[in-house]
C-alpha cells in the first residue's frame, strides 16, 4: 500500500467529522499518530505477496482485487469447501471486545499476526487500500492509538475487508459497502473454544432474521444457517410425494400469513391456486418440477421447517436447502405440522434416513 496516498485521503476533515474517535486530539498529533501507525503496520509489497497472500489463499477463495457481490454470490463461496462459516450483523471492523476475541482465536490457532486487507474496488485509488499486519501481542489500547487512520480503520462502515491470521485457519469477510446491511461472515477450518466464544458473542435471534426479509436471498440463507443449525431443538422427519401440476387452495395450505409473506417478497402464487411443486427461484425452475418426493426436517418446538431434500422419480437427490444460493421452498413457508398432514400424505422417517440424503453431493 502507498502510505502517503492513504494519509492524504483520510486526513480530509470529512472523515474526522464523520468517524473520528479522537476529535479532541490536536491535528498535528493525530497526523503523527497516523504516520506512526502505518509505518508500523503497513505491509511492504514483498510481505504482502510472500506472506499475506499465501495465508489468505488457505482460507479465502475470493481475492481482494475482486468484487464480491452478495446479490450474485453466496456467502459460502467466500471460503473453501473444507471450511465452515457463520454470518452475523456487525460493523465496524473492530472495537475492544471483538479485537480481544480475535486475539483469542489467533492464540488458539497459533497465529502471530492479524492481517487486514481492504477490498480494492472500494478505493478510487487502489494504492490507498489498507494492507496491514498487526502482531497479536499488541493490545487494543496500543493499536487503537493511530490518530485519524485508526478512526477510519476501526470506526468507518464504508470499506470492505478480509481479516485473517497467518495460519490460514480462519478469516472474516466484512461487507460494509453494500445497499442492504452491514454484516460479516466468519469462516474457519476447525472449531475451538475461542471460535465458539466469538460465535456466541454475535449470536442472532430468530426475530433478528425475520427483520431481514428484504435482504438478498444469499444473505438471508446465511443468516438462516446461522440461526437454525445451531439450535438444539426436537426435530421430526417425514416425507411426502407431489405430482407435477398438483394444486391446493392457498388459504387451506398456507393461511393468510403465508400469502402476506409472498406479497412482501413479490413471490405471489396466482389467485387461489398454488403449485405444490415450487417455482420460487427461477434458477431452480426445471429442478423444482422434477422433484417427486420431499423429505423435511421440522422443528416441532419452534414450529418451522428447518431443512428440506428433494428426490426425483428415480429416487436421486436433486435438491436440498438451505444450500448455496437457495433458501428453499418449504423452509420459507410458515407451515405447521397440521398444514403438512392436511395437505399431503406424510410418512415419518428417522433422522439417519434424512441425514443420509442430506449428505448426498449435488
Amino acid at each position: 500500500m502507498d502510505i502517503k496516498k492513504c494519509l492524504d485521503k483520510y486526513s480530509d476533515d470529512f472523515f474526522s467529522s464523520m468517524y473520528g474517535m479522537h476529535k479532541i486530539a490536536n491535528p498535528n498529533t493525530s497526523m503523527e499518530q497516523a504516520k506512526a501507525f502505518l509505518h508500523q503496520y503497513a505491509m511492504s509489497d514483498s510481505e504482502y505477496n510472500n506472506i499475506c497472500i499465501p495465508a489468505m489463499r488457505k482460507i479465502f477463495v475470493s481475492k481482494p482485487e475482486t468484487y464480491f457481490d452478495i446479490r450474485n454470490m453466496g456467502v459460502g463461496e467466500l471460503f473453501g469447501v473444507e471450511s465452515d462459516y457463520f454470518t452475523y450483523l456487525s460493523s465496524p471492523l473492530f472495537w475492544k471486545e471483538t479485537y480481544e476475541l480475535i486475539q483469542a482465536v489467533c492464540k488458539d490457532y497459533g497465529d502471530q499476526y492479524i492481517f487486514i486487507v481492504e477490498e480494492e474496488r472500494c478505493e478510487e485509488c487502489p494504492e490507498a487500500a489498507f494492507k496491514l499486519k498487526i502482531p497479536i501481542s499488541n493490545s487494543w489500547e496500543v493499536v487503537s492509538e493511530g490518530g485519524f487512520i485508526a478512526d477510519v480503520l476501526f470506526n468507518m462502515f464504508r470499506n470492505n475487508y478480509y481479516v485473517f491470521g497467518d495460519s490460514g485457519n480462519w478469516g472474516k469477510w466484512c461487507d460494509y459497502d453494500n445497499d442492504y446491511i452491514d454484516y460479516e461472515v466468519f469462516g474457519y477450518k476447525d472449531s475451538n473454544a475461542a471460535i465458539l466464544a466469538y460465535k456466541d458473542y454475535f449470536s442472532i435471534s430468530k426475530n433478528d432474521f425475520k427483520e431481514c426479509v428484504n435482504l438478498p436471498k444469499n444473505l438471508r440463507v446465511a443468516f438462516w444457517n446461522t440461526i437454525k443449525r445451531e439450535k438444539k431443538s426436537k426435530m421430526k422427519y417425514f416425507s411426502f410425494k407431489t405430482k407435477q401440476g398438483e394444486t391446493a387452495d392457498a388459504n387451506k395450505l398456507y393461511g393468510k400469513r403465508l400469502l402476506q409473506r409472498f406479497f412482501d417478497r413479490a413471490l405471489i402464487f396466482f389467485l387461489n391456486k398454488v403449485c405444490c411443486i415450487p417455482r420460487a427461484n427461477p434458477d431452480f425452475d426445471d429442478m423444482y418440477y422434477r422433484v417427486k418426493t420431499w423429505y423435511v426436517e421440522y422443528d416441532e418446538e419452534n414450529n418451522y421447517t428447518n431443512r428440506e431434500v428433494g428426490l426425483d422419480s428415480n429416487g436421486e437427490v436433486i435438491f436440498k436447502a438451505p444450500y448455496k444460493k437457495d433458501l428453499g421452498f418449504w423452509v420459507e413457508k410458515d407451515l405447521t405440522l397440521k398444514d403438512y398432514s392436511d395437505s399431503f400424505e406424510i410418512h415419518y422417517v428417522n433422522k439417519n434416513e434424512f441425514e443420509k440424503l442430506w449428505t448426498k453431493i449435488l
